[in-house]
């Protein structure tokens, strides 16, 4: 690569961060993965094994840990980590957060810039959004189905004007297999993400369906337009430029999708992990709370979903 090579680690080596780590370590960046349990030991045996529409197939043998060596400082750290882990993920990466450090955010839902910005501070922190259907079908492997795999971020509270550190970041990302945008206005990106996975992640997890099902009943259909219109309202409250055309646009996404298309939450609740309601729809009706904005459909989708990942959680603290 013509670029000098980063060393980026990987905190959450899911789907999302495996196909995205793999990516760039193919393209000559520095990687260290953080892992742990059977994806670990699966990576450091067999290597880590990717299937991509849009990077193709192939198997790199990267560098993987479960804790970070303390002598270890990133250039980049990609946060990949679900919502419910971030306590732990902070402090696992605190040692390897230098001067010169950037954390790139990647997390679904609300909230993680601000908790990174708080124990970092602002000028390390990028948000960052990213569209891609990716999974881990067993420990090991990463399956990318999306044809077209993006990251688009800025800089935390920033319009305009990106650093050279920013612009630097962008040149490393754009590699073969992701599509990279420095944006103007990243709060635009991050709220329509956010907007979107309301719908998105709410409605197939509480139906326990794929998108094409949900659109197909009419009732269920407007349940999900009704969710992401009660978090459109709660951007326009805090002055979140929304382009004029993303609910429509969004809205004939979700009827024309295919059955196979299917969001992480839902993949999470039928493999019996935790979820990320308390980023998505919860964090919903906790802004429309604090802005006298009725969340009524989020409030069902949240209080339906937390009986399930409550009692996941309970389980998994009892072991």
């Amino acid at each position: 690569m013509e670029e000098t090579p980063l060393k980026i680690l990987i905190m959450g080596s899911g789907a999302v961060g495996s196909y995205f780590g793999a990516v760039l370590h193919k393209a000559g960046h520095d990687v260290l993965f953080v892992a742990r349990g059977a994806h670990l030991e699966a990576i450091s045996k067999n290597g880590l094994i990717v299937e991509s529409v849009t990077a193709g197939n192939f198997t790199i043998y990267p560098k993987i840990t479960e804790s970070i060596p303390p002598e270890y400082k990133a250039d980049l750290i990609l946060y990949c980590v679900k919502g419910y882990q971030n306590d732990k993920a902070l402090q696992l990466i605190s040692t390897a957060v230098g001067p010169l450090t950037s954390i790139l955010t990647l997390q679904n839902g609300i909230g993680s810039g601000d908790l990174l910005a708080e124990k970092f501070g602002d000028e390390k922190v990028l948000l960052g959004v990213t569209y891609i259907d990716a999974m881990r079908p067993k420990p090991g492997h990463a399956l990318e189905t999306s044809n077209k795999c993006n990251i688009t971020f800025g800089e935390l509270g920033i319009v305009g004007n990106h650093s050279a550190r920013t612009k630097k970041i962008k040149d490393a990302l754009n590699v073969h297999g992701i599509e990279v945008e420095l944006a103007e206005d990243v709060l635009k990106y991050v709220w329509q993400k956010f907007i979107y996975i309301c719908g998105w992640s709410g409605m197939m997890s509480v139906t326990r369906s794929p998108m094409s099902a949900i659109m197909a009943v009419p009732e269920a259909r407007q349940m999900t337009i009704n969710a992401m219109n009660e978090a459109l309202e709660i951007a326009r409250a805090k002055n979140i430029s929304i382009h004029e055309s993303f609910m429509s646009e969004t809205i004939e996404y979700f009827s024309h999708v295919g059955d196979d298309s299917v969001s992480s939450m839902l993949l999470d609740l039928l493999n019996g992990n935790p979820i990320e309601i308390d980023v998505i729809n919860a964090a919903a009706v906790t802004m429309g709370n604090a802005e006298g904005i009725p969340t009524p459909v989020n409030s069902f989708i949240t209080n339906i979903l937390r009986v399930y990942h409550s009692k996941v959680i309970s389980e998994i603290n009892k072991k």
